[in-house]
């Protein structure tokens, strides 16, 4: 047939390897963030003909200081004492966002003998650089930790943007931005981040009736004159607002503040 036999197609292993992904959110872990990663390294690892013999995933940010990012050193150490002695990711990024992170990070594989190998630069972290590998790791590391910050600070803007907009507009009672409805929080500040409450769910639906909004001031009322404590109320609540299932105190202990204000 002319194909190729499969001792040509598929190397056999001949050694292993550990692969290491980090997202910052669980959001960009359940768009396939992981995944992604993790599929960029073990095509590396098959490219060296490796076995990925330890694998591991968190979510946690990138800027944290060195003391925060115990799972990579635990990695680290794991991978000296099982003798792995490659180390896979996808970039810089996964490795850290912060270029004095990354740069003891890097140390501290050296001096444990385990080689991070970014699919992108394999050669970024190779422990006796020549200056310009060396150069070119701190480099890299600086513009990642530029381009978090350059994100960080646009963000910072939009949000200031929003909250200086959102508390003109409840300033001047009014409930809508362009389209979009005015959130505050239980305490009547403007809210910016973070999902709606139960309560203004059921608000913007349009399935907050009059009966319903008098039914959960009346049990929000009896519970700070003390007549009942938050378990019971988080019972009545539910029956107010047709929950099927019974709210959570704290959630009950908030709703009290914030039915107020709705």
């Amino acid at each position: 047939m002319g194909g190729k036999r499969p001792s040509q197609m598929h190397k056999r292993a001949t050694g292993k390897a550990a692969v290491y992904s980090r997202v910052s959110t669980k959001t960009n872990a359940k768009r396939g963030g992981v995944q992604r990663q993790s599929d960029a390294s073990l095509h590396a690892c098959r490219q060296q003909s490796l076995k990925v013999a330890l694998s591991v995933a968190e979510v946690v940010s990138g800027s944290l200081p060195l003391d925060k990012r115990g799972v990579f050193q635990k990695l680290l150490h794991d991978c000296k004492e099982k003798n792995i002695k490659k180390l896979f990711v996808e970039s810089t990024r996964a490795v850290a966002r912060d270029a004095n992170v990354t740069e003891a990070l890097f140390q501290l594989s050296k001096k444990l003998g385990v080689s991070i190998i970014p699919s992108d630069v394999p050669d970024l972290f190779v422990h006796n650089p020549n200056p310009a590998q060396k150069f070119l790791r701190r480099v890299i590391a600086a513009a990642t930790e530029l381009e978090k910050n350059l994100a960080v600070q646009r963000l910072q803007a939009g949000l200031q943007l929003k909250l200086t907009l959102m508390k003109k507009a409840i300033a001047n009672n009014e409930k809508f931005i362009g389209k979009k409805p005015v959130a505050m929080t239980q305490y009547g500040k403007a809210k910016i981040n973070g999902r709606l409450s139960i309560l203004q769910k059921i608000k913007k639906s349009g399935k907050l009736t009059s009966d319903m909004r008098l039914k959960i001031k009346r049990e929000c009322n009896k519970y700070e004159k003390g007549k009942f404590g938050l378990r019971t109320l988080a019972e009545t609540l539910s029956k107010a607002l047709k929950k099927k299932a019974r709210l959570g105190p704290e959630t009950a202990r908030r709703m009290v503040a914030e039915i107020k204000i709705v």
